[in-house]
């Protein structure tokens, strides 16, 4: 059925000669319609997004491994887990009938649709991919570059480019309230909610929103694997959205992420290889951690921005990876390095100073014009206890390979060019 519903033909042979030797087979798989097919209907219907994915008049054909996928994004793919927020709560406190579960039900669903169908569109174009000795692939052709396994309800799992995937991400948590917020609006988000220019970020406009998970990992990754650390990611970032609607009346969505280059990154699960790898307490001394995931979807706009920002200003990358081993050896330590880095910059001083300073890491008393950066107040300690202080350094040297300088996508025909 999954070779039928590819449209891979030559997969399919085993099934034909089956069929030919033996008379009495006579079943016939009727149509079947591929999350592909539907995304390709979507486009039909919607013709401005279809001229933002396609091309002239290109045709594309379903991706038959995470390889080819990964073709597009120097070999890594993204697993996007993405779960609805609050529709436990919503349903016990309205809905009263079957026929009102029902019309819910119905709503969430063309609206969790639509919106993965979008992000998709806005975010890919189809890929020109040419066969290795492995694929079964006999000729170079064009591929969706993405793979929808499920979308069921407000539940969404699947795969596309490592390059996009925050992106694409944000775009359907997105598009998920904006399909909703006439049905089911709300507002009074607090912005100390958001970490990321406070004064800036938006309020909350629908009671119904997403979290997601998202793990940027090499083609080759086990899928069993993946599956279980993208699951533990989208439950975090589940967690954070439970935790900021409680202290700052925040419904919209969040993303919790991880980059993981090597199988044998995480041996356990990403919470203890977070608090034990990347948590350092001393006593007496600042709690500093060396993550600051999850994100807000405000925040992930600003984490990207930043990595544009920092891409455009031509930072060293050997300084960059520099500064973030030098986070390991305390506040202060961090602190200073990081300012004599910033000062001796020959461009880019003034933009790290706007994208990253002041955008992630004024400290919390700005009459005193302090020094904070790269860390962040997480938490002020009480009674003469330690303060917590968190860091997005680490997050924006991993995502640095996976965010193109430019939000445009490339074009197919020129990508075929390439590849010719």
């Amino acid at each position: 059925m999954g070779q039928i519903t590819k449209r891979d033909d030559a997969l399919i042979s085993w099934w034909k000669d089956l069929k030919r030797e033996n008379p009495s087979v006579t079943w016939q798989s009727g149509k079947i319609q591929s999350w592909v097919t539907q995304f390709e209907n979507f486009l039909d219907q919607h013709p401005t997004l279809k001229s933002k994915y396609f091309d002239a008049n290109l045709t594309a054909t379903e991706a038959r491994s995470l390889r080819e996928i990964g073709d597009s994004s120097k070999g890594f793919v993204a697993y996007i887990y993405a779960d609805g927020n609050n529709m436990g709560g919503y349903i016990r406190r309205r809905i009263k009938t079957p026929q009102a579960y029902q019309s819910f039900s119905e709503s969430i669903f063309e609206a969790t649709q639509q919106s993965v169908y979008v992000a998709l569109a806005n975010h890919l174009h189809p890929h020109f991919y040419k066969p290795d000795p492995q694929s079964t692939r006999k000729k170079a052709d064009f591929i969706h570059p993405f793979e929808i396994i499920t979308i069921g309800g407000d539940d969404v799992l699947l795969v596309v480019p490592a390059d996009r995937a925050l992106e694409i991400a944000k775009t359907i948590a997105e598009e998920f309230e904006k399909q909703l917020a006439d049905k089911y609006s709300c507002s009074n988000t607090s912005p100390d909610a958001h970490r990321y220019r406070p004064e800036s970020a938006p309020a909350s406009k629908c009671e119904l929103s997403m979290s997601m998970g998202v793990l940027i990992t090499a083609e080759d990754t086990p899928i069993y694997y993946a599956d279980q650390l993208v699951s533990q990611l989208l439950k975090s970032a589940k967690k954070r959205a439970k935790d900021l609607k409680q202290k700052h009346h925040y419904y919209s969505g969040t993303i919790d992420f991880l980059v993981m280059k090597a199988v044998t990154m995480i041996s356990s699960n990403i919470s203890e290889f977070r608090n034990q790898g990347l948590t350092k307490e001393q006593d007496k001394q600042p709690t500093l951690k060396l993550f600051a995931a999850p994100y807000t979807l405000h925040e992930v706009d600003g984490l990207i921005a930043t990595v544009r920002a920092l891409k455009e200003a031509k930072f060293p990358r050997s300084q960059l990876y520099q500064l973030r081993s030098l986070l390991e050896r305390g506040k202060r330590t961090a602190i200073l390095n990081y300012r004599y880095f910033r000062v001796r910059l020959t461009q880019g001083q003034a933009e790290l100073k706007h994208n990253f300073e002041e955008a992630w890491c004024k400290p919390e008393d700005c009459s005193n014009q302090g020094n904070l950066a790269p860390w962040m107040l997480a938490k002020r300690g009480e009674k003469g206890q330690p303060s917590t202080y968190e860091t997005i350094w680490r997050e924006l040297v991993d995502l640095y390979p996976f965010v193109s300088e430019v939000s445009q996508k490339p074009s197919a025909l020129s990508n075929r060019q390439g590849e010719k």
